[in-house]
């Protein structure tokens, strides 16, 4: 799997090579349990049912980049059994056009947009 390189991190959402190579680590789950940021292991500890890698992982980037939560994109029909209507997460920033990761659910791909982009990219989904 491809993710975004840490020179596309480190200028696209102007954080220092250190923050953008643990986000990739984030991003590619190299990161253990213990070694996730305070609120994720707090929310990781707190479920019955271990979330998706990729849940554990959008918790962690959002409280790396001291966003606003984890916010979700959904399509107009199922996009799979896990995720449901689900098709994209993204850290929250707080403005719709501003840059964050963004993480789709049906290919497990991250990218470095906006979730305005993604709406405007793919208007029959969201419709």
């Amino acid at each position: 799997m491809r993710y975004p390189s840490i020179k596309t991190l480190v200028s696209r959402l102007g954080v220092t090579k250190e923050t953008a190579e643990q986000l990739r680590a984030l991003m590619r789950n190299e990161v253990a349990d213990n070694e996730l940021p305070a609120e994720t292991k707090t929310w990781l500890y707190s479920c019955h049912n271990r979330p998706d890698d990729d849940e554990l992982a959008m918790s962690a980037i959002d409280a790396v980049l001291g966003n606003y939560g984890v916010e979700a994109l959904r399509a107009k029909k199922w996009v799979s059994a896990y995720y449901g209507d689900v098709a994209y997460t993204y850290s929250n920033t707080g403005d719709t056009y501003a840059a964050t990761i963004v993480h789709n659910s049906t290919s497990g791909q991250y990218s470095v947009t906006s979730w305005g982009d993604v709406v405007e990219a793919h208007p029959y989904m969201f419709e």
